[in-house]
């Protein structure tokens, strides 16, 4: 969802962007784990910047997309106003011209799209078959790997903050890559 608040030619970098914010909450918790040492001592610390995110989401709009495929134009028009008031620009939708909303809107109604797509045609099905399975292999042994660095030879806490930065450096050359 984040993702779309970005212009299309930096939605690249803003999707590698947003894991690097993974690695560096890794890097955190085994911070904490080494400190603490208490499981309950560890998630009571860990929930702090969960809470501190969910508290952010009232100050969050929707997006414009979502509410001009509801059909609801007139919020994503006060959205707009709003949007132009906090970044001091000129409001694109002024007045009652809700032409480039209204055209947007007749976009969103003519390619209307559903999970169902992913499996209407046999092409579709099977690359949405096979990206499943690879997605699910992907992220098995992401996990598999990240979780069992604690159990290598050494100090747990330590192995876990070394997999953390190699993590967090592979995200950011992640990040490099996408630009090009």
């Amino acid at each position: 969802m984040a993702i779309e608040l970005f212009p299309v030619h930096h939605r690249g970098l803003a999707g590698v962007g947003t894991q690097v914010f993974w690695g560096l909450g890794c890097l955190y918790l085994s911070g904490v784990a080494w400190l603490a040492q208490d499981w309950r001592t560890i998630q009571l610390v860990m929930l702090m910047p969960t809470a501190l995110s969910a508290i952010a989401l009232w100050f969050v709009g929707e997006s414009l997309r979502w509410l001009l495929a509801k059909g609801k134009t007139q919020r994503a028009s006060k959205a707009v106003e709003h949007m132009s008031a906090l970044n001091k620009v000129a409001n694109p939708v002024s007045g009652d011209d809700h032409s480039v909303l209204a055209e947007y809107q007749v976009h969103c109604e003519k390619h209307h799209s559903s999970y169902l797509a992913l499996v209407r045609t046999p092409q579709m099905c099977r690359r949405t078959f096979s990206l499943s399975v690879i997605l699910f292999g992907v992220n098995f042994g992401y996990f598999g790997m990240t979780y069992n660095n604690a159990e290598l030879a050494g100090d747990r806490y330590l192995n876990f903050f070394l997999g953390s930065i190699t993590e967090t450096i592979a995200y950011v050359t992640g990040a490099f890559v996408v630009v090009r």
